[in-house]
């Protein structure tokens, strides 16, 4: 009798440690999503063009004097300037100070800290393109 008490301990234990793990696993995988949805921060215009399983694109059009916060991408991001702009972009450890031109792209790997500022008295346009 103790052998089939013992058993169904057991058994439970099991079930409460797979609903667990599936917990665990749900809320990984949704990470991505719930921090790739972020909002734009205040006075951030923010327009998404594309969305699917594989890629966002947003247009991004940042107002003079505005200091992102530093954050870091879940996600490879490629940033393209579209107007000329005077920016203070950190990426890891390389800094970008100065005036860029539009064309001019940023690669932001996933996982590491970045942060674009607005140096200029001026706004001005990018697309950034997030990979899933």
């Amino acid at each position: 009798m103790a052998g089939v008490e013992n058993g169904a301990r057991d058994y439970a234990r099991r079930c409460v440690v797979r609903r667990m793990m599936m917990l665990a696993i749900v809320g990984v995988l949704l990470v991505p999503f719930i921090a790739s949805a972020r909002q734009a921060p205040a006075g951030l215009g923010m327009k998404v063009l594309v969305e699917n399983e594989r890629v966002r694109i947003q247009r991004l059009s940042v107002p003079a004097g505005f200091k992102d916060p530093v954050s870091v991408a879940q996600n490879d991001q490629i940033a393209i300037q579209i107007t000329a702009g005077e920016m203070d972009v950190t990426i890891g450890d390389k800094k970008t100070v100065g005036h860029v031109d539009p064309g001019t792209t940023f690669y932001v790997p996933k996982n590491v800290q970045h942060q674009f500022n607005n140096a200029g008295k001026t706004g001005y346009d990018t697309i950034v393109v997030m990979l899933k």
